[in-house]
């Protein structure tokens, strides 16, 4: 479904379940990044603003780690992160085709970036 979305646009159905794709790509890249956090004994916020919080203090070395992702990767995961807030705040026949579609289209490149900062992180 994420190759025929670069060259077709996506019916309802299908833009609701690329919503749902990428709302499981996010959720996934915030578990990890809790679990280095947490791993590593540091706090982060616990109010409705601990999302932003934890994409911030990934980005910062610590006396106990290196930063886990670049500022750059933060900036793409940000869009992510705010397409996920929407989600869970909308019905998916309501999700526009034309704000996802910049994130379907660069989701495996964003998440094999990811992956390659988190497999650095790890070899350090």
């Amino acid at each position: 479904m994420l190759e025929l979305a670069k060259t077709k646009i996506p019916d309802k159905i299908e833009t609701a379940a690329l919503g749902t794709v990428l709302h499981s790509f996010y959720n996934g890249v915030e578990n990890i990044l809790k679990f280095i956090v947490h791993e590593n004994n540091e706090k982060f916020g616990e109010g409705s603003n601990w999302h932003v919080e934890l994409l911030e203090k990934v980005v910062i070395s610590t006396d106990k780690r290196t930063a886990v992702i670049s500022r750059e990767l933060q900036s793409k995961l940000i869009e992510y992160m705010k397409f996920r807030h929407a989600f869970r705040h909308t019905y998916g026949f309501q999700l526009k085709w034309e704000r996802m579609e910049p994130l379907v289209v660069n989701l495996n490149s964003v998440a094999n970036e990811f992956i390659e900062s988190i497999n650095q992180f790890i070899s350090k």
